[in-house]
């Protein structure tokens, strides 16, 4: 019986101690942990203010993250400083700050976690920095007043819905290539009238551009493998666009609008440009889209 007890207040003395070592620890309106490496993150910030400058360090620690929800819908919060070392943005963690519009990401950034901004509707413009290499899930979908946004030249991914139904985005810049843009990336930009995909993109998501009415001008890489469904899908401005001629993967409605009876129809005024003899045409042909021979460019 003695060594059961003894058992039980060592184990009982340890849980103590690891969860006192995981407990979060407050300074000023700061709540935070410190992590493994030596370094805090912030978990959350207690009070509502429309100006917030992050401090450098926390507890003696350099702030390294801002943890998920931090700061979610505060919705005074119009300014906010982030120190130079943050490495990493949260799930949701300004997500709800309707009133945010100056924020600009430290060159340290390196990760930006899903719903990070969502529905951050002050915001107008961001410049994501260059050591990103993933944008999470809907990190600034519904931003309504979003309208322009510099992507970093080592993106790899840009993850579904991330600037989804950013209706007033008009003009995206990707300073370098990036592999893949996830379903749903740009959805419902209704402002968006021109969009220059760089070389290195190999795949379009289902619904990329879907709902994008005002698009007009769309330059795909010839690095382009896959597309999705729907991607165009009632880009009802769309006039010409050309498939390279490497890609091999098509999904249905590329360039479709709803129809009746629960159909789907060609978008009426666009012509699908394809190299004869490619996968290109035969989608075309068997989908119903209008297309014509890419023109040669030799002399």
């Amino acid at each position: 019986m003695m060594k059961k007890i003894v058992c039980f207040l060592a184990a009982a003395t340890l849980l103590l101690a690891v969860s006192a070592a995981l407990a979060d620890e407050e300074e000023g309106s700061i709540r935070y942990k410190i992590l493994d490496d030596g370094t805090a993150m912030l978990t959350e910030y207690r009070t509502y203010e429309e100006n917030v400058v992050l401090p450098d360090t926390v507890g003696g620690k350099p702030l390294t993250q801002i943890g998920e929800k931090a700061f979610a819908r505060h919705s005074s919060l119009k300014s906010i400083r982030i120190p130079d070392q943050v490495v990493s943005i949260g799930v949701s963690a300004f997500s709800g700050c309707t009133s945010l519009r100056y924020l600009t990401l430290p060159a340290s950034l390196t990760y930006i976690g899903k719903y990070a901004f969502y529905d951050c509707d002050g915001l107008t413009e961001i410049t994501v920095p260059d050591q990103v290499e993933s944008i999470g899930a809907s990190a600034f979908g519904d931003c309504d007043n979003l309208e322009r946004v510099v992507l970093p030249a080592n993106l790899d991914i840009i993850e579904k819905a991330v600037f989804g139904s950013c209706d007033k985005l008009r003009e995206v810049t990707f300073q370098g290539s990036v592999r893949e843009i996830g379903p749903q990336a740009f959805n419902y930009c209704r402002s968006l009238e021109k969009i220059d995909l760089p070389e290195g993109l190999t795949t379009l998501g289902f619904s990329v551009f879907y709902g994008c009415k005002n698009l007009k001008d769309v330059r795909l890489p010839k690095s382009l493998v896959s597309m999705g469904e729907c991607v165009f899908m009632e880009c009802s401005h769309l006039t010409e666009v050309e498939l390279p001629a490497g890609v091999t993967e098509f999904g249905r409605y590329i360039f479709s609008k709803p129809g009746n009876s629960l159909n789907y129809v060609p978008l009426e005024n666009v012509t699908v440009l394809v190299t004869p003899g490619t996968p290109a045409q035969a989608y075309c042909e068997a989908e119903g889209y209008r297309w014509a021979p890419v023109q040669s460019t030799d002399d």
